[in-house]
């Protein structure tokens, strides 16, 4: 049985996943073929050099703003450009699938792929953590009145459209914890019921971290914060210029801080270094540093966001401004008592305060004990590959 597994481009939480399910289902005896875009494929041809991997169209993002802020007036403005990039992964997919002739289709978050998958009538199925685009709050903040009499037919048109592509599949796999414990919270709410029939919530497709006790290094007086910084570049090079900035104003820092800018044509280096903080370009082995942290600081990309939690680590949110799913994931992390949202407007004079905060917060150190001996047997991966074996027939 071949497999044909694309993924989105945009940041690398979508590759990230990927490829290891990729790899849980070549363990149970399948093959696969994977496709992708930008950042996505670039980290698959490093990180995954032994699963084939096809081109899947330009690279694409939406456009943005000042730090990465979406800008729907801008989108709107070049959306012409925009359906000419969708129209070119569609032929890219089409062009893989009809090349590749697999038994099963596999979508993580792309559109053109499920649609190629459908033009030749293959079996699919659709991985996605944000089965709700919510597109009404970018609206009502671009300022044009005419785009805000638009919100909500927009939104509930998307609600519709997505939902009816989502629901084409024989399975919807969401790569999150059930409810109530959904990191993507309100983007899994409301949703059309011919789609929320066919939810299935697996748990995040992560590589189990190891025990801390078997990477801990020496012990430090000072708590350690590890910042992992993804997305697309301009939301990495918007944070880590604000964070460098910090950086550089101090003689010392009250903690120990690593830093991953997120590169994904990263090498490991070494970028800067100071006496309390390194920068890396990519970081050499996260899974030692994540052990080891105190904190985790990050974008609020889902993916971060759930290896950080499954390794017990509280977490500092710094959602993009305007960025609706990064924000509605920051926003369900911190009802749930497992991090503290930091704007990033007030990181320079916030971020001591919070994490002082929060290395002494009794109380969240036992929820997130509590939230990982809860998922601790969890195999998110196994449940996901036997899913997906299981559709093919």
């Amino acid at each position: 049985m071949l497999v044909y597994l694309s993924f989105s481009g945009i940041g690398l939480g979508h590759a990230s996943r990927s490829v290891a399910l990729a790899r849980k289902i070549r363990s149970m005896g399948l093959e696969v073929i994977l496709s992708s875009y930008g950042d996505g494929l670039a980290y698959a041809k490093r990180e995954a050099r032994d699963i084939p991997i096809l081109y899947g169209g330009r690279p694409s993002v939406w456009e943005q703003g000042a730090g990465g802020r979406p800008d729907v007036k801008k989108t709107v403005k070049k959306a012409p450009k925009h359906i000419i990039i969708f129209w070119n992964h569609l032929r890219a997919e089409v062009n893989n699938v009809e090349m590749t002739s697999p038994d099963l289709v596999v979508s993580d978050s792309r559109v053109s792929t499920l649609i190629a998958g459908a033009i030749f009538g293959l079996p699919q199925v659709a991985l996605v953590n944000q089965p709700r685009v919510l597109i009404s709050p970018m609206i009502e903040r671009s300022g044009r009145k005419v785009l805000k009499k638009l919100a909500r037919p927009v939104q509930l048109g998307a609600d519709g459209l997505l939902g009816l592509i989502w629901s084409t599949s024989r399975a919807v796999i969401v790569p999150d914890f059930p409810p109530p414990f959904t990191i993507g919270g309100k983007l899994v709410e409301d949703l059309p019921r011919r789609l929320s029939s066919k939810l299935v919530f697996v748990g995040p497709l992560i590589t189990r971290p190891p025990a801390p006790d078997s990477v801990r290094g020496e012990v430090d007086s000072k708590p350690r914060v590890l910042a992992l910084i993804s997305g697309p570049e301009r939301e990495r090079k918007d944070l880590l210029r604000v964070i460098e900035s910090y950086l550089l104003s101090r003689n010392s820092l009250p903690f120990r801080m690593v830093i991953s800018s997120g590169d994904p044509k990263g090498e490991g280096r070494v970028v800067s270094r100071g006496r309390d903080w390194v920068i890396y370009d990519w970081l050499p082995d996260k899974w030692t540093e994540l052990t080891s942290a105190d904190v985790v600081l990050c974008r609020a990309g889902h993916t971060t966001i759930a290896e950080s939690l499954m390794a017990g680590k509280p977490l500092i949110l710094i959602p993009v401004p305007g960025h609706t799913e990064k924000e509605a994931n920051a926003a369900s992390v911190e009802s749930m008592g497992l991090g503290k949202i930091l704007p990033q407007e007030e990181f320079a004079y916030g971020l001591e305060r919070v994490v002082e905060e929060i290395v002494s917060d009794d109380s969240m150190r036992s929820r997130l004990d509590n939230f990982v001996d809860r998922f601790s047997r969890w195999d998110p991966l196994d449940r996901a590959a036997s899913i997906i074996a299981a559709s093919s027939d």
